[in-house]
């Protein structure tokens, strides 16, 4: 296999037997989170969101909603926020938030965007591109409930 990698000194080409992706991560998709309805365009993982904004930088939404607290969720809220989006709400099944303290000040708070825990999308809306969602009040209160 063989291999073109950009780096700070330039192009550099490589050979390799085998290549070994690791991101440090895996993104669940909608299938995968179980929410039902049809999948209308709109619907992005954080990695696909994130491709949108800071590669191409294209705006992948107007309203959006952010399902998961963690740290990348609470970061692109505010990204989107800056790039222009109207976040409506960063929704988090669990009772409370699962990024840092830090990250939700700076990325939440401070930008006014809410945070709905023991809640989540469990439906979308829309036939060609999403609409709506359906958000679901999970066991338990929490900020926002």
């Amino acid at each position: 296999m063989s291999l073109t990698l950009v780096t700070r000194e330039g192009l550099r080409h490589i050979t390799a037997e085998s290549l070994v992706l690791s991101t440090g991560c895996r993104e669940r998709t909608a299938r995968q989170v179980a929410i039902h309805g049809t999948r209308p365009a709109g619907v992005y993982t954080a990695g696909a969101a994130q491709y949108y904004t800071n590669i191409l930088g294209q705006l992948p939404a107007r309203e959006c909603v952010i399902l998961g607290s963690g740290d990348i969720g609470l970061i692109m809220a505010r990204r989107l926020t800056l790039e222009g989006a109207h976040v409506c709400g960063v929704y988090e099944a669990k009772p409370t938030p699962s990024g840092l303290a830090r990250n939700i000040a700076q990325c939440l708070t401070d930008f006014e965007i809410p945070l709905y825990t023991s809640k989540t999308v469990t439906r979308v809306f829309g036939a060609q591109r999403l609409e709506a969602v359906e958000r679901h009040r999970r066991i338990g209160g929490g900020v926002g409930a």
